[in-house]
């Protein structure tokens, strides 16, 4: 007889006896780690996110700060450089900030690039003392 992961419990309770009740879901260890993964590919929203309260509200400056916001959220990462930097001479210094943050955040990170280099060179060196020599 094969027993199931999810077991279930019955009630003591006489009224109800005869329905099952499913067993807790499980929050933590790996089930729940996969699960929360097949949650985000789908697209589902994090629970962990907070929505941010951004600087400016009724100026133009701050709608272009929402809109470079958006543009992040949404993975357009051209359109945040292209929005930051305008906003860079923004007269609101707290809008001047959170530009900065989210150009920030978009910038190439300097030890990515470090590695990508020495595996660049890494891949020359092997190719030149395998394959040329």
């Amino acid at each position: 007889m094969l027993v199931h992961e999810a077991e279930v419990r019955v009630s003591d309770d006489p009224t109800n006896s005869a329905a099952p009740e499913p067993e807790p879901e499980d929050t933590t260890g790996a089930k729940a780690t996969k699960l929360s993964k097949k949650k985000r590919r789908r697209g589902a929203p994090s629970e962990t996110t907070v929505p941010t309260r951004l600087p400016g509200e009724g100026t133009v400056e701050g709608e272009k700060l929402r809109e470079a916001n958006a543009a992040f959220e949404a993975g357009n990462y051209a359109l945040v450089r292209t929005l930051t930097s305008e906003l860079e001479r923004a007269s609101d210094p707290t809008i001047v900030d959170a530009a900065r943050d989210l150009a920030r955040r978009t910038a190439v990170d300097p030890l990515q690039m470090t590695f990508l280099v020495l595996c660049a060179v890494a891949l020359l060196v092997i190719t030149y003392v395998y394959v040329l020599r």
